[in-house]
């Protein structure tokens, strides 16, 4: 119930029409995307920027990927985001293959995504895990540096559904 509230609590002021603005990324691929392109479909996205020395990452991946196993298909996904850069995209893939999580993930820059999320956020990326929640429409609507049970995600998505 703590990580609910600090979920609704940190920065849910957000919620005024901010867009997931052009965050540059990279797939796996090494093509152009970017957050906005990612988010807004119709589902609740959940992005989760990582890295792959994070072992608090490590330890949410199994319960972020249960819960975009069973959402994934009807209301709500995880996006990951690798920080660690196209130039350490092994590293990256270390951690993939070890964690194996269930959710696709992208790979930014670290400059260019501190300098996206502030601009979005008007606050600084702390570090990793960071989560960003997104509505259908892709709206943020709400942030959590830190440790976040999907629980508390479920049940604030569920508030506003």
């Amino acid at each position: 119930m703590r990580k609910c509230r600090l979920l609704v609590s940190v920065w849910l002021m957000m919620l005024f029409s901010l867009s997931a603005q052009a965050m540059a990324l990279k797939s796996w691929e090494g093509d152009d995307t970017s957050l906005q392109q990612q988010v807004g479909k119709g589902k609740w996205a959940v992005v989760i920027f990582w890295r792959h020395d994070c072992e608090f990452c490590k330890r949410e991946v199994p319960g972020l990927s249960a819960f975009h196993e069973r959402n994934k298909d009807t209301q709500a996904e995880v996006i990951g985001v690798s920080i660690d850069g196209y130039g350490n995209k092994a590293l990256a893939e270390e951690f993939v293959a070890e964690n194996q999580p269930a959710f696709p993930s992208l790979i930014g820059e670290i400059q260019t995504v501190a300098r996206s999320f502030q601009q979005l956020t008007e606050e600084g990326l702390r570090g990793t895990p960071t989560y960003m929640l997104f509505n259908p429409q892709g709206q943020l609507v709400a942030i959590q540096p830190g440790l976040l049970d999907p629980a508390a995600i479920e049940a604030f998505i569920a508030q506003r559904s």
